[in-house]
């Protein structure tokens, strides 16, 4: 947990390193939502914005952690894996626990980074630092990467809690 813990806290701070750089570049109101063809739908105020950003950021770290935290204190009956006997049998339990605290809190680190990476994207749309079309592949990247982590993270998880001899 000390090295997600050190992980989350490097997200926060890329994300305030971003805020604190470009906060004074952005325009007083900035568009905020996009619909699918990159077009503004939503304005708000840059502070407004950027407050609720690492608010998020914030919240986001603190729930995921404290969820791992959690799940180690949580009754048996309210967990939900595959082949629960086996694997939350005394001899297993500890280290089947510190694997799910470790994978949640993983995949919460892939999806700040994800944040991160699209909230960047709104930077620099409105700072009209790239072309649409660049944006779009950026953007499309970013989901695209996401996605594949979370398709693979998911694969691995399942696979991990299907077998039923310890690894």
């Amino acid at each position: 947990m000390k090295m997600i813990t050190l992980i989350y806290a490097g997200l926060l701070a890329i994300a305030l390193a971003q805020t604190i750089h470009y906060y004074p570049l952005m325009p007083e109101i900035m568009a905020s939502r996009y619909d699918f063809g990159g077009s503004p739908v939503q304005w708000s105020g840059k502070g407004l914005f950027f407050a609720i950003y690492l608010g998020i950021m914030i919240l986001v770290s603190l729930s995921i952690i404290l969820n791992a935290i959690m799940m180690g204190r949580c009754p048996e009956r309210m967990m939900n894996i595959a082949n629960k006997d086996f694997w939350l049998a005394p001899e297993r339990k500890d280290n089947t626990i510190k694997d799910m605290q470790n994978r949640v809190a993983q995949f919460g680190a892939a999806g700040l980074l994800f944040t991160v990476g699209i909230i960047q994207c709104v930077i620099l749309q409105n700072l009209d630092a790239v072309s649409q079309e660049q944006l779009n592949i950026i953007l499309m990247t970013i989901i695209a990467a996401f996605v594949v982590y979370t398709v693979t993270w998911a694969i691995f998880l399942i696979a991990r809690y299907r077998k039923t001899k310890h690894l």
